[in-house]
Protein backbone atom coordinates (compact mmCIF):
# COMPACT_ATOMS: atom_id res chain seq x y z
CA UNK A 1 0.00 0.00 0.00
CA UNK A 2 1.16 3.25 -0.94
CA UNK A 3 0.33 5.90 1.16
CA UNK A 4 0.71 8.53 -1.34
CA UNK A 5 -1.62 6.95 -3.71
CA UNK A 6 -3.95 5.98 -1.25
CA UNK A 7 -4.40 9.43 -0.34
CA UNK A 8 -4.97 10.94 -3.94
CA UNK A 9 -7.76 8.65 -4.64
CA UNK A 10 -8.84 9.13 -1.25
CA UNK A 11 -9.09 12.92 -1.97
CA UNK A 12 -10.08 12.48 -5.69
CA UNK A 13 -12.76 10.16 -4.63
CA UNK A 14 -13.67 12.58 -1.53
CA UNK A 15 -14.11 15.52 -3.92
CA UNK A 16 -15.91 13.99 -6.90
CA UNK A 17 -18.69 12.77 -3.92
CA UNK A 18 -18.36 16.50 -3.48
CA UNK A 19 -17.52 15.93 0.43
CA UNK A 20 -15.01 17.98 2.53
CA UNK A 21 -12.92 16.36 4.48
CA UNK A 22 -14.85 17.19 8.07
CA UNK A 23 -17.97 15.58 6.11
CA UNK A 24 -16.40 12.26 5.20
CA UNK A 25 -14.48 12.16 8.90
CA UNK A 26 -17.90 12.63 10.06
CA UNK A 27 -18.96 9.34 8.43
CA UNK A 28 -16.49 7.47 9.79
CA UNK A 29 -16.29 9.09 13.25
CA UNK A 30 -12.56 10.51 12.97
CA UNK A 31 -11.45 13.77 12.77
CA UNK A 32 -11.05 15.85 9.67
CA UNK A 33 -7.32 16.07 10.32
CA UNK A 34 -6.71 12.23 10.12
CA UNK A 35 -8.25 12.55 6.41
CA UNK A 36 -5.99 15.69 5.80
CA UNK A 37 -2.95 13.02 6.75
CA UNK A 38 -3.91 10.25 4.69
CA UNK A 39 -4.85 12.21 1.61
CA UNK A 40 -1.15 14.01 1.99
CA UNK A 41 0.00 10.68 2.32
CA UNK A 42 1.62 11.09 6.07
CA UNK A 43 -1.01 8.26 7.54
CA UNK A 44 -2.82 5.53 6.27
CA UNK A 45 -6.38 4.63 7.37
CA UNK A 46 -6.70 2.22 10.33
CA UNK A 47 -7.47 -1.36 9.14
CA UNK A 48 -10.90 -1.14 10.57
CA UNK A 49 -11.52 1.82 8.55
CA UNK A 50 -11.26 0.42 5.20
CA UNK A 51 -14.33 -1.12 4.53
CA UNK A 52 -16.41 2.35 5.80
CA UNK A 53 -14.08 4.37 3.67
CA UNK A 54 -14.66 2.39 0.80
CA UNK A 55 -18.46 2.38 1.19
CA UNK A 56 -18.53 5.80 1.83
CA UNK A 57 -16.10 6.96 -1.78
CA UNK A 58 -17.81 4.38 -3.66
CA UNK A 59 -15.02 2.06 -3.93
CA UNK A 60 -13.59 -1.18 -2.98
CA UNK A 61 -11.39 -1.68 0.02
CA UNK A 62 -8.74 -3.04 -3.09
CA UNK A 63 -9.23 -0.02 -4.47
CA UNK A 64 -7.93 1.77 -1.46
CA UNK A 65 -5.32 -0.44 -0.91
CA UNK A 66 -4.07 -0.65 -4.44
CA UNK A 67 -4.37 3.52 -4.10
CA UNK A 68 -6.09 3.43 -8.00
CA UNK A 69 -9.77 2.63 -9.02
CA UNK A 70 -9.79 -0.77 -10.74
CA UNK A 71 -12.56 -1.80 -13.08
CA UNK A 72 -11.65 -5.32 -12.66
CA UNK A 73 -14.50 -6.99 -11.24
CA UNK A 74 -12.48 -10.56 -10.26
CA UNK A 75 -8.64 -9.71 -9.31
CA UNK A 76 -6.58 -13.31 -9.24
CA UNK A 77 -5.76 -15.54 -6.04
CA UNK A 78 -2.35 -14.24 -6.02
CA UNK A 79 -3.38 -10.67 -6.11
CA UNK A 80 -5.83 -10.82 -3.10
CA UNK A 81 -3.09 -13.38 -1.51
CA UNK A 82 -1.00 -9.88 -1.70
CA UNK A 83 -3.61 -7.28 -0.82
CA UNK A 84 -4.10 -9.40 2.18
CA UNK A 85 -0.59 -9.89 3.23
CA UNK A 86 -0.14 -5.85 2.61
CA UNK A 87 -3.05 -5.02 5.31
CA UNK A 88 -1.97 -7.42 7.59
CA UNK A 89 1.37 -5.89 7.47
CA UNK A 90 -0.10 -2.51 8.33
CA UNK A 91 -2.38 -3.55 11.07
CA UNK A 92 0.75 -5.54 12.27
CA UNK A 93 2.84 -2.04 12.00
CA UNK A 94 -0.25 0.25 13.66
CA UNK A 95 -0.31 -1.96 16.70
CA UNK A 96 3.38 -1.67 17.06
CA UNK A 97 3.01 1.85 16.94
CA UNK A 98 -0.07 1.82 18.98
CA UNK A 99 2.46 -0.29 21.68
CA UNK A 100 5.16 2.37 21.35
CA UNK A 101 3.03 5.32 21.86
CA UNK A 102 1.55 3.60 25.49
CA UNK A 103 5.06 2.59 26.59
CA UNK A 104 6.52 6.27 25.74
CA UNK A 105 3.08 7.96 27.27
CA UNK A 106 3.58 5.26 30.37
CA UNK A 107 7.33 6.25 31.28
CA UNK A 108 6.53 9.79 30.72
CA UNK A 109 3.64 9.34 33.42
CA UNK A 110 5.71 7.48 35.53
CA UNK A 111 8.44 9.92 35.59
CA UNK A 112 5.64 13.18 35.71
CA UNK A 113 4.12 11.51 39.08
CA UNK A 114 7.48 10.92 40.71
CA UNK A 115 8.80 14.44 40.22
CA UNK A 116 5.17 15.74 41.50
CA UNK A 117 5.51 13.46 44.71
CA UNK A 118 9.20 14.60 44.70
CA UNK A 119 8.84 18.36 44.70
CA UNK A 120 5.78 17.97 47.44
CA UNK A 121 7.40 16.16 49.27
CA UNK A 122 10.53 18.51 49.29
CA UNK A 123 8.37 21.48 49.69
CA UNK A 124 6.88 20.02 52.95
CA UNK A 125 9.88 19.12 54.42
CA UNK A 126 11.00 22.39 53.85
CA UNK A 127 8.36 23.87 55.64
CA UNK A 128 8.88 22.11 58.41
CA UNK A 129 12.25 23.08 58.37
CA UNK A 130 11.56 26.84 58.36
CA UNK A 131 8.78 26.03 61.24
CA UNK A 132 11.62 24.29 63.37
CA UNK A 133 13.74 27.76 62.56
CA UNK A 134 11.09 30.31 63.68
CA UNK A 135 10.74 28.19 66.83
CA UNK A 136 14.25 28.35 67.38
CA UNK A 137 15.88 30.04 69.85
CA UNK A 138 19.60 30.84 70.64
CA UNK A 139 22.47 29.12 68.78
CA UNK A 140 20.27 26.37 68.33
CA UNK A 141 18.65 28.43 65.43
CA UNK A 142 22.40 28.49 63.76
CA UNK A 143 22.59 24.80 63.67
CA UNK A 144 18.93 24.54 62.02
CA UNK A 145 19.23 27.09 59.51
CA UNK A 146 20.28 26.54 56.13
CA UNK A 147 19.73 28.05 52.79
CA UNK A 148 16.22 27.43 51.88
CA UNK A 149 14.87 28.23 48.46
CA UNK A 150 11.21 27.11 47.98
CA UNK A 151 10.95 27.61 44.09
CA UNK A 152 13.11 24.56 43.29
CA UNK A 153 10.89 22.05 44.85
CA UNK A 154 7.68 23.82 43.65
CA UNK A 155 9.44 23.91 40.22
CA UNK A 156 9.95 20.48 40.28
CA UNK A 157 6.18 19.70 41.05
CA UNK A 158 5.15 21.66 38.91
CA UNK A 159 6.98 19.79 36.01
CA UNK A 160 6.01 16.44 37.32
CA UNK A 161 2.56 17.88 36.73
CA UNK A 162 3.13 19.10 33.25
CA UNK A 163 4.88 15.80 32.24
CA UNK A 164 1.61 14.20 33.84
CA UNK A 165 -1.03 16.51 31.57
CA UNK A 166 1.27 15.40 28.01
CA UNK A 167 1.76 12.15 28.57
CA UNK A 168 -2.12 11.73 29.43
CA UNK A 169 -2.77 13.93 26.18
CA UNK A 170 -0.17 11.61 24.29
CA UNK A 171 -2.57 8.87 25.32
CA UNK A 172 -5.49 9.89 23.78
CA UNK A 173 -6.20 7.85 20.73
CA UNK A 174 -5.25 9.20 17.44
CA UNK A 175 -7.83 8.41 14.73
Amino acid sequence: MDAKKTGQLIQQMRKERGMTQAELAGRLRVTDKAVSRWERGIGCPDISLLEPLAEALHVTVLDILRGERTEEEEISVREAEDTLAEAARLAKKEKQTALRRALLAGAVLLIGVAMLVCGITWRLAMQEALDLIAGADGPSAVFVAWPVVPGIPVALAVAGGVLILAAVLFMKPRK
